[in-house]
């Protein structure tokens, strides 16, 4: 079943903080400016650099980050998850490719089957975002985006 708003279950898209890392496309540096764990740096295959993205101009959904958090809400499925009582969170990190595709979708929270479902959500988010891009270059962007549910 899809997320039912009607239901007993609350999530919360947590505001998409851009704690990014972002690549030059031709194979540049990595770079990164945002709190981001050093365990996702290296999962990710970036070097943690600071004060390198000042210039970054961040990656933009269609329709903006208020109809990502509406599409990933309605394709998020609660069917997986109805043994859960109480309140469960991930941090979902992903890479917004230099072509405006997502990559390397990882969750990390306390229950694995949210956090599963977390990343097939992203995963089935097929719109191409447009990239971010440092000196009108596209480059790679990990998002961090916190995701809490109640469950009654």
């Amino acid at each position: 079943m899809k997320f039912n708003h009607e239901k007993t279950f609350n999530l919360s898209v947590c505001t998409v903080l851009p704690c990014l890392f972002s690549q030059v496309a031709s194979g540049g540096e990595p770079t990164t400016s945002f709190s981001i764990p050093e365990e996702i740096a290296k999962k990710f295959n970036y070097e943690k650099r600071n004060n390198e993205n000042n210039s970054v101009i961040a990656p933009e959904f269609p329709g903006g980050i208020n109809e990502f958090r509406k599409e990933f809400a309605n394709n998020f499925d609660t069917s997986a998850l109805e043994k859960i009582k109480g309140q469960v969170s991930t941090i979902v990190y992903f890479s917004i490719e230099t072509d405006g595709t997502i990559s390397q979708i990882l969750a990390q929270g306390d229950n694995a089957d949210f956090n599963q479902e977390a990343e097939k959500t992203v995963r089935s988010l097929k719109k191409s975002w447009v990239p971010a891009k440092k000196d009108d270059v596209p480059v790679r962007y990990i998002f961090q985006l916190p995701i809490k549910m109640q469950f009654e």
